[in-house]
């Protein structure tokens, strides 16, 4: 049933379900006749699309009609027919434009990842299953004059519109227009997935949420039933696939994370092999204690004791400061251009991650996630160090701060940050709508959520203090143990920590 048919956006409830998308946090899962067909995510070198072992490339209902590219030129009423193979949701079927695309053709278990440029058009079959003939009769109708349609389904992210569509009909017609060097002509199936909640109209078309049967005209209750996707449907659509299986890991991550009610935010796993060694970060994100060790020397630890109650155990081991170069990643973090996943969070790119690689150079070898984390709680009312005594503390000092908040940022340099003018000018740049980005490090296991996590501020003081709210976090993807100048801080009759954690 559609519902508020000539309209620019309409309700489709109870149609077919051939059609339909669930954007999966980091990713966006196609589902064509009741099976995952198509996976989407963002990589760090651009947009990754992948077909999976499940579903057809595209709607059979869509595969067993013909002359569907000429029909939606003449006859209004195929749009909807289009439009009732959809799930739930409101749809919007777009006019016919033409525009310069690049095509791909995504084998299963050999995903493609493109960059930015012009718009993506997914094709689900070989080149040369194509029929001669057929793209021949539609390139002499296009050189008559004639504009075939080419059906696709929009898959962009959040606010890049006309970025990735998958081609729903219209392939022969679409390869007539790239033979004759000509933009095809496109319609773009478009969907905004709606929760699950009561719908209504009126019988002149017009939805509306809430429930208003009671109420004279208003009729038809129905419940929207949009789709989901799991981790243990990802699983069975990749199976068998064991390299799309292994790159889709930030939609994994995204279900895990989902499944957890933690953080969206997943990053990009980075193998640093030749690392100089000069930081290391050590600890665990469960035991809730991190030390941070500068030029192979213990420096600065925390961690969550109990003492009755819970208090942040702060410790200052050595006079070590961080190493040279890492400032210079200053003015190009004040406003980054930053990429973004299909749940709208920031993704690191490969840009951002090759500007961060004299960073990545100085810490221990190892495999490590780069993410980028938006927090409301970072700011300069929320460093977790008391005011007095000025940080840093001399060597050897050890206190504790009553309470045990949601993460604990802990500066490397001088806090408060010395130049006030640099703190006002990055408060100009966020009142102007930028996004400076601090560097911080925190314990592994990387990935494992947002919530309790040491985290030490390698670079952003002035960001901070200036009330950023997003930073860079570079994280061991495996947890690790405390040295034993820490462990014997921590070993204090007064706390009590649980054997093993750190």
């Amino acid at each position: 049933m559609i519902v508020g048919q000539g309209r620019p956006s309409q309700l489709v409830a109870d149609g077919s379900r051939a059609i339909g998308l669930a954007p999966v946090g980091a990713g966006l899962g196609v589902r064509f006749d009741g099976l995952w067909s198509w996976l989407c995510w963002v990589h760090a070198d651009g947009l990754t699309v992948a077909r999976t072992s499940q579903g057809p490339p595209r709607p059979s209902a869509l595969a067993a009609r013909g002359g569907l590219p000429v029909e939606l030129t003449r006859d209004a009423a195929v749009s909807g027919e289009v439009l009732g193979l959809t799930t739930s949701g409101i749809w919007q079927f777009g006019s016919p434009e033409s525009r310069l695309v690049r095509v791909i053709r995504p084998e299963p278990d050999r995903p493609v990842t493109v960059g930015p440029g012009a718009t993506v058009l997914v094709v689900g079959y070989p080149a040369e299953s194509l029929s001669p003939e057929r793209i021949a009769w539609y390139r002499s109708a296009i050189d008559a004059g004639d504009r075939p349609v080419v059906s696709v389904l929009d898959a962009s992210r959040p606010d890049r519109d006309n970025e990735l569509a998958f081609v729903l009909d219209g392939h022969h017609a679409l390869a007539a227009y790239l033979a004759a060097g000509q933009e095809p002509v496109l319609r773009w199936l478009s969907c905004e997935p709606i929760a699950a909640e009561a719908w209504c109209w009126h019988p002149s078309g017009r939805p509306e949420t809430g429930c208003y049967c009671d109420d004279g005209d208003w009729s038809d209750c129905v419940w929207a039933d949009p789709l989901a996707i799991g981790s243990a449907d990802l699983t069975e659509a990749l199976r068998a696939q064991p390299r799309t299986e292994l790159l889709a890991r930030p939609i994994f991550a995204a279900l895990a994370a989902r499944e957890n009610l933690s953080s969206h935010e997943v990053g990009e796993l980075v193998e640093v092999s030749d690392g100089m060694g000069l930081i290391e970060v050590l600890g665990s994100r469960e035991a809730r204690c991190g030390l941070l060790r500068l030029h192979g020397r213990s420096t600065i630890g925390a961690a969550i004791v109990n003492r009755g109650t819970l208090f942040q155990l702060f410790a200052r081991f050595s006079p070590e400061v961080r190493p040279a170069g890492i400032e210079a990643l200053g003015d190009w973090l004040a406003a980054p251009e930053l990429d973004h996943d299909y749940g709208g969070s920031p993704y690191p790119t490969r840009v951002l991650l090759d500007r961060l690689d004299p960073v990545l150079r100085l810490l221990t070898p190892g495999c490590y996630e780069v993410a980028i984390r938006t927090s409301r709680t970072l700011s300069a009312n929320d460093v977790d160090l008391p005011a007095d005594p000025l940080w840093p503390w001399p060597p050897g000092t050890v206190q504790t701060v009553y309470g045990a908040n949601g993460s604990t940022l802990i500066p490397t340099g001088t806090w408060p940050p010395p130049d006030a003018e640099r703190v006002a000018w990055y408060r100009d740049v966020m009142a102007a709508g930028g996004k400076p980005l601090a560097v911080v490090l925190a314990p592994g296991p990387a990935g494992s959520g947002t919530g309790t996590v040491t985290r030490f501020l390698l670079d952003g003081h002035h960001k901070v203090a200036a009330g950023a709210t997003a930073f860079i976090e570079i994280a061991p993807v495996h947890a690790s143990l405390v040295d034993e100048e820490f462990r014997a801080v921590l070993a204090d009759p007064g706390y009590s920590l649980r054997p093993g954690d750190v």
